[in-house]
């Protein structure tokens, strides 16, 4: 008896050290005859059969793919209560053409793990294919429920099956802020851009700047923008800031909230790139609230200005006045002034009177309209008056302060 049940427990320790060994082997190696080897010492053991499917799935050739089909075959018969068998035995049967048993494998992984969204999205996808839409997509809508990272490709199928009918696809998918979002950024990509921003504009403000969407929300901005819609584009942006920047009105016009030399929005203050003149915010000298923006001059070259500058916003056929305070304490021959410019062909619209080059707080304003069809325009502080193309000395510092723009009329 004791010699009986001797050979039975070395029996069982050698079976599973043969499995664990197969096991290891079959897992930690992309080599064919490891895993022929791993199979060889147990065939009966489901893992390793499914890694040699897996190994031999990543083969072009139609011997592997036989091979990578009866393996996962294998690993569903020896382990019919895991779902992840008959997942992959259903795409080994689809690349085999086998659509009814491919069906039949996914029906299997339903069975067996209903709220999984991998499943559901893969059952979806087979019965899309098989006819069966409806049926498909309310299998992709509970995959999209559960995994939000499918909702892109979701509505990428949805709109190529549906003629880009974005009301259709908002009913296959059903409606919530993500797939909003997603649909917007579809419409937006491919032109639709009225569409797009409306399907934005449909998600609820509090939830329009969730840093779920914030990805989205760039992307975006940055599309409504290159087409020249600045309205649209200073919207989200603001959505994505959570700040409340309005159309019409500078951003930031006294500084308080700093000044970017890198990574701004283009509706932010943007400070060109360079060394010359230095440019900070400055608490020592300001008109009102807290800060001002300081430039401080120590130049030889022309070329050595860098302009500051912002998009602004705003609905055309309106005329509108521009106003800036600045204190100078300069030594220059060229002047500073505010130049206001279509922010579409950089035309010029208006320009402030130049700056005094010795001067307590001052202001300086200028009027200018805004055509019909624009709805953005670029201010920006610059330099003129140099009378060489070279040489251009400048020493000093200026400060500038409430910055702002009014509609008139």
């Amino acid at each position: 008896m004791m010699i009986a049940v001797a050979v039975a427990v070395t029996f069982a320790a050698y079976s599973a050290s043969k499995w664990n060994l197969a096991n290891a082997i079959s897992t930690r190696t992309d080599e064919k005859e490891f895993v022929d080897f791993a199979v060889d010492l147990a065939p009966d053991d489901p893992q390793t059969r499914y890694a040699a499917g897996v190994l031999y799935q990543k083969s072009l050739e139609t011997d592997d793919t036989t091979r990578s089909l009866a393996e996962f075959e294998a690993a569903a018969a020896l382990s019919p209560n895991n779902y992840l068998p008959w997942l992959e035995l259903r795409a080994a049967f689809s690349r085999a053409g086998d659509t009814e048993a491919s069906l039949g494998a996914i029906r299997r992984a339903v069975d067996l793990a209903p709220n999984y969204a991998d499943v559901r999205w893969a059952y979806g996808n087979d019965l899309i294919r098989a006819g069966e839409v409806e049926s498909g997509f309310e299998n992709i809508r509970r995959a999209i429920d559960a995994k939000p990272a499918l909702v892109a490709p979701a509505v990428n199928l949805a709109m190529e099956l549906f003629g880009a009918d974005a009301k259709i696809v908002r009913q296959l998918l059903g409606e919530n802020a993500n797939r909003a979002a997603t649909i917007a950024l579809y419409l937006a990509r491919v032109g639709r851009y009225e569409e797009a921003y409306a399907s934005w504009n449909s998600i609820t403000p509090e939830l329009r700047g969730d840093e779920a969407f914030q990805t989205q929300s760039v992307e975006l901005a940055e599309l409504f923008g290159k087409q020249k819609m600045y309205r649209a584009a200073l919207s989200v942006y603001a959505d994505k800031r959570g700040d409340r920047i309005e159309i019409g009105s500078i951003y930031n016009g006294g500084f308080e909230t700093g000044a970017k030399m890198r990574y701004a929005s283009p509706y932010d203050w943007i400070i060109a790139p360079g060394n010359e003149p230095q440019i900070a915010i400055s608490n020592g000298q300001k008109r009102s609230g807290e800060n001002a923006l300081l430039i401080v001059f120590n130049l030889t070259q022309t070329a050595e200005f860098r302009p500051v500058s912002q998009t602004v916003a705003l609905e055309g056929a309106a005329t509108y006045e521009f106003e800036a305070h600045y204190k100078a304490e300069l030594k220059t021959l060229a002047t500073l002034r505010w130049e206001i410019l279509n922010a579409s062909t950089l035309v010029g619209l208006g320009a402030t009177p130049a700056f005094r080059a010795q001067s307590d707080w001052e202001r300086v304003s200028v009027n200018f309209t805004v055509p019909a069809g624009l709805d953005g325009i670029l201010i920006q502080l610059v330099r003129t008056g140099c009378t060489s193309s070279s040489i251009c000395p400048a020493t000093g510092r200026v400060w500038i302060d409430d910055v702002s723009i009014r509609r008139k009329r």
